[in-house]
């Protein structure tokens, strides 16, 4: 019994989390699992043990769960930009995207990740404000709402243009053309979510303002 609880202990040191009972059936949660097919999972976790012991073993494995990333921050565009990521998440990897498929010369594709990394940045403000929408309309009108707080009252411009760089996406036109307008779209995005960034970050705002507007009240 003591060799058992010594060798759980080591398997608990190992992995990020080991769950079990008289190590018979133990449940192990670890990152690098991502990398590794199942099998390879289970072998590495019994190679922890005596070998005359892993056949009375059962083992599963699983990765750690993603937890998404719902922060609000600044957007840089970068004058290098690497090969993105194939399904991007947070507002900086769509905004990387767009500026890669921007310089490969792919304005539309260009155009959709641009609306991708300001609608990101957008959602993870009202998140934080607990009036998060899937509504276009209520988010527009959020947004001619933020303008109050806006100098220059920038905001609502840029996200109509938005809005036209959503629908322009899907015309799948990498021309010339598209590459031109595409960089007025990068900009756009840019601008508003370094704007959202500035009011998530400089500016007091009531949460019970946005619930009234959720409500269409104001």
């Amino acid at each position: 019994m003591a060799v058992r609880l010594s060798l759980l202990k080591k398997v608990r040191k190992e992995f990020k989390s080991v769950n079990g009972k008289d190590m018979f059936f133990l449940n192990v949660e670890d990152p690098r699992f991502s990398e590794m097919p199942l099998k390879s999972r289970n072998n590495l976790v019994l190679s922890f043990f005596p070998e005359d012991s892993r056949k009375n073993i059962i083992v599963e494995t699983h990765c750690p769960s993603a937890k998404n990333d719902r922060e609000v921050k600044p957007i840089y565009w970068s004058d290098v930009v690497p090969n993105p990521l194939n399904k991007p998440t947070t507002p900086q990897e769509f905004f990387d995207q767009a500026v890669y498929f921007y310089d490969q010369g792919y304005g539309a594709s260009a155009s959709a990740s641009a609306w991708h990394s300001a609608s990101a940045q957008f959602r993870n403000f009202l998140i934080h404000k607990d009036a998060y929408t899937n509504s276009y309309f209520m988010k527009r009108k959020i947004v001619y709402y933020l303008n109050r707080f806006v100098s220059e009252r920038k905001i609502s411009r840029e996200w109509r243009l938005l809005e036209t760089s959503h629908s322009y996406s899907y015309d799948d036109n990498e021309e010339t053309d598209a590459l031109n307008i595409a960089a007025d779209y990068l900009s756009a995005s840019m601008t508003f979510s370094n704007y959202i960034y500035d009011l998530h970050t400089k500016i007091v705002l009531k949460e019970k303002n946005f619930s009234d507007l959720l409500t269409l009240k104001i």
